[in-house]
Order: C-alpha cells, then sequence, then structure tokens
C-alpha cells in the first residue's frame, strides 16, 4: 500500500466514507425502539414543544438520570432537520452518528503521530467498524455522542504522558479537562475513565511530573466551574438538587443491584466482548502478547492504563450493560492494530491461549450468522432471501478472515473485516430488521389508530396498561404523542370504562376477562401481536372503546 503522507487528507475522506455508509444504513427505516431511546428522545422532544431547556421531564414527570448535554443536541438536530414533525426519530439519532463519525476521526489524527499513519487509519476503521459503536450510532442514547469527549480527553493525556517535557504543547491539560468537562454534561462518566487512568499511571511510574503536568486542582476547579454553570439553573428550574437525583436515581442502583434487570456476573463483559468486538476480537491473543512484551514501551502502558482498571471497575458493578465499556474500544482498537504490525513468536501455552481465543470467536460467529433467522423463526416470519444471504455471506467472509489472520496476512485480515462488517451492517440495518414487523409493535398500533380514524388528545388520551403482560413502553408516547398517551393501572381504567363515555384503552388481552367479570362494556377495535423484546415474549395488544 501507497505510504499515507501525514498532510494527506485522503485518510480522513475514508473514514468519512466508510461511517457514511455504516452509520445512515437503517438510520431512517428503523423504528424508535425501546426504552432509552424512546424515553431520551421523547425528553427531547417535550424541550421542543415546551421551549423550555432547563427541564428535563418524560411527560409530567422529571427525568434527572442524565445531563442534559444529549437532550440539547437532539433538540438542536430535530430544530434544524425536522422542526415541523418532532416524532422522526433518526432527527433525534443524527447526534449518535456525528459522535462516531468524530470519534472516529479524531482517533486517527490524534494517535497517528505516535503509532504511524498507517496504524492510526486501521485502528479509527476497525473503531468505525466494531458492532457496540455501530449499534450505539443508530440509537439517540449518550453512549456514542461521550465517546467524543472521552477521545479528546484520554488524548490530551496520552499527550501529555508520551511528549518530551520540553516540547510538551500548554494546551494538553486543558483538552484533557475540557473533554472530561464536556462528557460530564453529556453523561457523566469521562471523571471515572479519565482519572482512573491518570491516577494508573502515576503508579505505574511512581513519578508526580504527570499529576503536575496535568494542572489538577486547577484542572478539577475548571471541571467544576463548567459543570456547576448548567448544574445550579436545573437544579432551580426543577426546584430539586440535580446531581443527587442522578446519583440517587441512577448511580446508585446501578452500584447496588441490577438496574432493570440488567445485572450480570464478573465475567459478562469477556464474553459479550467477543460479539461487541466482532470480528477483530480474533486477534485477543496477539494483543496480549503484544501488551506483555510491551508493556514498558510509554504507548503500550498507557493504553493498558486505560483499558485494566476501568474494566475492572465495570466488572465489579452490578448493573451491567454492553455499551458501558464502549470508553475502552478505541484504546483496544489502537492496541489491536499495533499487535499485528509483527509476527509474534509463541509458545505452546499461548497457542492453547489462543485456540481458546478461536473457539469463543466461533462461537460469536454462529451467532451472529444465524440471529437474523432465529428471529424470524421466533418471531414466527418467514424467512426472506436477504436473511439468507445475510448469513452466508457471514460464514464464507468469516472462513476467508480466520484463514488470513491464520496465515499471518494481518493487514488483509484488517481490510476484509471491515468490509466484511460493513456490508453485514448494511444488510442487517437497512434491509432485515425494518422487515420485522413483529418486532415494531408501537408502529403498529400507530398504523391501528389511523386505519380506525381514531382522534386522541389531551382530553381523550388513549389509556395504556401495561400489566399482565400489556404494552406501557415509552416508545408509544414518542410515536403517538406526549399528552395522547396516559398510563394508567388496570382499576383506573375500568373506573374510566364505567364512568366516562367515548374512552379508549389498550391493555393485553389477557386483561379483557378482568373488565368482562367487573362488568365493563366494551368494543374490540382490533388486536394485534408482536414481540416485546424488552421482556422477551409475544403479547397481543386490543384496542378498545366504550
Amino acid at each position: 500500500m501507497t505510504t499515507i503522507s501525514r498532510d494527506s487528507k485522503l485518510p480522513f475522506f475514508i473514514l468519512t466514507l466508510l461511517c457514511a455508509v455504516i452509520y445512515f444504513s437503517g438510520l431512517f427505516v428503523l423504528p424508535v425502539t425501546n426504552r432509552d431511546e424512546a424515553r431520551f428522545a421523547q425528553a427531547s422532544k417535550q424541550m421542543l414543544q415546551s421551549h423550555n431547556y432547563v427541564e428535563i421531564n418524560f411527560q409530567d414527570k422529571p427525568r434527572h438520570l442524565k445531563p442534559p448535554g444529549i437532550y440539547w443536541l437532539q433538540a438542536l438536530s430535530v430544530k434544524l432537520f425536522s422542526a415541523k414533525v418532532l416524532n422522526r426519530i433518526w432527527a433525534y439519532r443524527l447526534p449518535s452518528l456525528l459522535g462516531a463519525w468524530l470519534s472516529v476521526l479524531l482517533l486517527f489524527g490524534l494517535s497517528r503521530r505516535w503509532v504511524g499513519n498507517h496504524c492510526a487509519f486501521f485502528a479509527a476503521a476497525v473503531l468505525a467498524a466494531s458492532p457496540l459503536l455501530v449499534i450505539m450510532g443508530h440509537l439517540a442514547t449518550t453512549d456514542a455522542a461521550q465517546l467524543v469527549a472521552m477521545v479528546l480527553m484520554q488524548f490530551g493525556l496520552m499527550r501529555l504522558y508520551l511528549t518530551d517535557h520540553a516540547k510538551k504543547s500548554n494546551y494538553n491539560w486543558l483538552l484533557f479537562w475540557l473533554g472530561m468537562a464536556l462528557g460530564v454534561l453529556i453523561k457523566g462518566i469521562t471523571p471515572l475513565i479519565g482519572l482512573l487512568t491518570l491516577f494508573t499511571l502515576c503508579i505505574i511510574d511512581r513519578k508526580s511530573g504527570l499529576w503536575r503536568n496535568v494542572k489538577f486542582f486547577r484542572g478539577v476547579a475548571i471541571v467544576l466551574l463548567l459543570t456547576l454553570a448548567w448544574l445550579i439553573p436545573f437544579s432551580l428550574a426543577g426546584k430539586s438538587n440535580f446531581l443527587w437525583d442522578m446519583i440517587h436515581g441512577d448511580v446508585l442502583p446501578k452500584l447496588a443491584h441490577g438496574q432493570q434487570t440488567h445485572g450480570a456476573p464478573p465475567g459478562y463483559y469477556l464474553i459479550i466482548y467477543f460479539v461487541c468486538f466482532f470480528p477483530f476480537c480474533l486477534a485477543t491473543t496477539a494483543m496480549i502478547i503484544h501488551a506483555i512484551n510491551y508493556r514498558r514501551q510509554a504507548i503500550v502502558k498507557f493504553l493498558l492504563a486505560w483499558i485494566i482498571p476501568n474494566w475492572l471497575i465495570y466488572a465489579i458493578i452490578v448493573t451491567k450493560m454492553p455499551e458501558y465499556i464502549l470508553p475502552l474500544f478505541p484504546a483496544l482498537a489502537l492496541l489491536m492494530v499495533m499487535s499485528l504490525r509483527e509476527h509474534l513468536i509463541v509458545s505452546k501455552l499461548w497457542r492453547i491461549v489462543f485456540i481458546i481465543n478461536s473457539l469463543l470467536w466461533a462461537v460469536a460467529e454462529i451467532i451472529i450468522s444465524f440471529a437474523p433467522i432465529w428471529l424470524n423463526h421466533f418471531m414466527q416470519h418467514r424467512v426472506n432471501v436477504i436473511t439468507w444471504i445475510f448469513a452466508v455471506i457471514s460464514l464464507v467472509l468469516c472462513v476467508v478472515i480466520a484463514t488470513l489472520f491464520i496465515q499471518r496476512r494481518f493487514k488483509s485480515f484488517i481490510i476484509l473485516s471491515i468490509a466484511s462488517n460493513t456490508l453485514l451492517f448494511v444488510l442487517l440495518l437497512q434491509f432485515i430488521l425494518p422487515a420485522m414487523d413483529n418486532l415494531w409493535l408501537t408502529e403498529k398500533i400507530n398504523v391501528l389508530l389511523k386505519q380506525h380514524t381514531i382522534q386522541l388528545t389531551a382530553q381523550r388520551p388513549l389509556l395504556v396498561n401495561g400489566s399482565n403482560r400489556g404494552y406501557g413502553e415509552p416508545s408509544l408516547v414518542f410515536r403517538i404523542g406526549t399528552d395522547k398517551i396516559k398510563n394508567v393501572t388496570l382499576q383506573q381504567l375500568i373506573d374510566a370504562f364505567k364512568h366516562k363515555s367515548n374512552q379508549v384503552a389498550l391493555l393485553s388481552q389477557k386483561s379483557l376477562k378482568t373488565l368482562s367479570a367487573r362488568g365493563v362494556n366494551y368494543t374490540i377495535v382490533d388486536c394485534k401481536k408482536g414481540f416485546r423484546y424488552n421482556g422477551g415474549y409475544f403479547v397481543t395488544i386490543c384496542l378498545l372503546k366504550n
């Protein structure tokens, strides 16, 4: 391959094109998902409806779980691209898409000085095509957007750590702290990642130089001042302690127990990593060997300080979600590509480790290849041609990818892995998932309301009961209307039907017996069946009126 000039704009153009192909696939056709995406988008939507940007609400309840940054970004995106129609989810996803794209470009631009243009370019492309970032880049949540702040922060620290003291820029320390403050505004996790990396490096080197160079106390003051600049207005507007609301409502539950049933044992991330970083995870053994052999090299030391302590913290936290380890992926991508620049001579023990690595990789490949087919069968859909094409292409490409890796043709391994993921994500996001209509029950209900010309208003909302395998998902609020959905208990629904006329309700087929037993008069308008993926079961939802 032709040597990439450091002044060349071609790598940025290629990475931008790669991101465009991957992240625009499915953006306009994938319906809103439950539950986090719908809640974030709905809160941003209410900011636009109320013209109040210092309060975060979901319907009539405060939503003080995350800082306001992501809501502001989503509101701005909708104002620019979909101001007249506020329930188009793609407009709320654009900050995540932009976050993923900028993270990729920043990884390349900020790391090439120390690892070389080729290594930085391939690491950025690996990050762009990694399944976890692709998924987060398609959801209107915080994770892809905050990755930009994470990359800025960590590379500010890396420049301080790796640059000769006499040549240090006066602004690297500021980049570190400003990146941290930006991350706090979006999600709040950056101080954990940044400070843990900083403390680990200080302990490993047993030197105070980095501590002084990072201007710790001055930097903490900057982060506090920038955080208080939005925290105080939000607390005053909401007449509550916004910081305590976030800690009490979001942070402490994650530490104490598996919040929203997302608990998992300590080995969870090691297992999920093989799917989230597929197929690049085949090089995990090589990456570990490289890290051990070159552990005294400054760049390797920095990447390990970024990955290991933070991974351990996430492993200890009771609540576990795949996206929690996304902030470690830029470091993993760099370390993985660096490990493939040389031919490693490994011992018998490492060959055994590589066999285990390969088996886990093969299991991940089988899961990824056949997941769409299994989902179609499970959701009682006919498996279409594109789904079979996806499975066949995935299997064939992975056989070739594994062969290239075994033959130590590492550049071809990386290029084909990136191309393979790009093709498969286009098929999956643009064609396969949107066609699985049982996944999108909210869309079915929205169509049902239009078919039967049911006009909903704030005075006559759709009464929704989620008990007994009902469907009270937040996507209904986002898709149908802020004041047009009212979640009620079954007793409240019964009282409304008995004492008020012209009521409309949505509840599970199982709950109809209770209504009949209580002497409630109702007419079934229609029923729809769908898969509630948050619970992992099918539901049949009926639209009623009295």
